[in-house]
């Protein structure tokens, strides 16, 4: 088996660390020819001679999208990548592989998806394979597609965050399946955030790997973060020093252990919602002459991403957002409109999607009573 892996690095710090050269030695056992891109500045250059065939240096844009453009458009790479039974995109966002890439592999050679990664979430609204890990096998590379998107959809220097999930995460899933491609994961449709709960995400869904954000001030619980490590420390023989030092390094966080007994208060909680499927969506979008998407947080984002990306829809007419939240004065978000949801007025065959979490979709619920054409993300479960 012929791989090619192309490994996109970025440290805010410059350095590539010990966990940095673990990672990509698993990526060495697997691949027969690897390429790292490297965004931004790199202080210890020394330390990826033995471990890359080619290393690329380019400006810190548009994040690992732009970084796998940059390599996939090269000639020298283009035509490795061709002779190559598969190619693995991959970048250092996170510590593991807890499991070796091999044994994971070797699993993975049983399943007959045309695409997979190491997690996917794919069974609700957001059908994807999570962008961190990718492995995408002959009949994909074949087929043109991958080059031609990244051509038309990737813009490898000006993409921002959310662009870069919309653009390449779900939608290189979406154009994939689109054209009749099957995907799959290692770890099939994740229940658990790995950056709000990654003990859960480690424990209960098993994913082998733990994200390097959950110590970055956005996402930082203290209970939650040593709960992850004791986990770690306790299941597996990953060189558990290598978190303490990255996470010293990166976020000034001194990692700790906590007893393994330790339960979140939402592992206690009785799920009492599950998501609609996309097919749901769908059919809800056919009756409407516009929509309107309640919410620009987390969900919000990716209702976008999934049905309205790409090009200006003239099926959604904006945003909304509560009164409370608004500020005054952004009047527009992800260059479409906001409206704070008292200002808008509604046609007979206009909607609205409720994207917001199932705790504040019940706290909009009142507020959108007698309204017509609502469409909530989530159902009740009767227990």
């Amino acid at each position: 088996m012929y791989r090619t892996a192309i490994f996109c690095f970025y440290d805010k710090m410059g350095v590539i660390g010990e966990d940095d050269l673990f990672l990509l030695k698993e990526l060495n056992e697997c691949a027969s020819y690897v390429v790292v891109v490297v965004n931004g500045e790199l202080k210890n250059r020394d330390n990826l001679q033995y471990l890359a065939d080619k290393i690329i240096y380019r400006k810190n844009t548009s994040y690992d999208a732009g970084a796998y453009k940059e390599a996939l458009l090269k000639q020298e790479c283009r035509e490795v990548i061709e002779k190559s039974d598969e190619l693995i995109l991959c970048n250092n966002s996170f510590w593991g592989p807890f499991v070796h890439f091999s044994c994971i592999f070797k699993e993975m050679e049983k399943s007959k998806a045309d695409f997979w990664g190491l997690t996917s979430t794919n069974y609700t609204i957001f059908q994807y394979v999570h962008s961190f890990f990718l492995v995408y096998r002959k009949v994909v590379l074949k087929s043109g597609i991958l080059y031609r998107y990244f051509e038309e959809h990737i813009d490898k220097e000006k993409m921002t965050y959310f662009g870069v999930y919309a653009g390449f995460e779900n939608g290189l899933s979406q154009e994939l399946i689109k054209n009749g491609f099957q995907y799959d994961a290692y770890v099939k449709n994740i229940v658990y955030s790995p950056y709000a709960d990654p003990y859960e995400s480690l424990a209960l869904d098993r994913v082998p790997i733990l994200k390097k954000k959950i110590y970055s001030d956005e996402f930082y619980h203290y209970k939650k973060a040593a709960a992850a490590f004791s986990y770690i420390t306790r299941h597996y023989t990953y060189p558990s020093e290598l978190i303490c030092q990255s996470a010293l390094r990166l976020y000034k966080k001194e990692v700790t252990e906590l007893a393994e007994e330790y339960i979140t208060k939402e592992r206690n909680k009785t799920v009492t919602y599950k998501m609609k499927k996309r097919e749901e969506v769908q059919l809800f979008l056919q009756d409407m002459s516009k929509v309107y998407i309640y919410g620009t947080g987390y969900f919000g984002q990716r209702v976008f991403a999934a049905f309205f990306h790409y090009s200006e829809n003239p099926l959604l007419g904006g945003f909304l957002i509560s009164d409370k939240l608004y500020l005054g004065e952004e009047r527009e978000f992800l260059s479409y409109p906001l409206w704070p949801f008292s200002e808008k007025q509604f046609g007979n065959t206009e909607g609205i999607i409720v994207a917001l979490s199932p705790e504040h979709s019940e706290e909009v619920f009142e507020q959108l009573k007698g309204k017509r054409n609502i469409f909530y993300l989530w159902e009740q479960i009767n227990n």
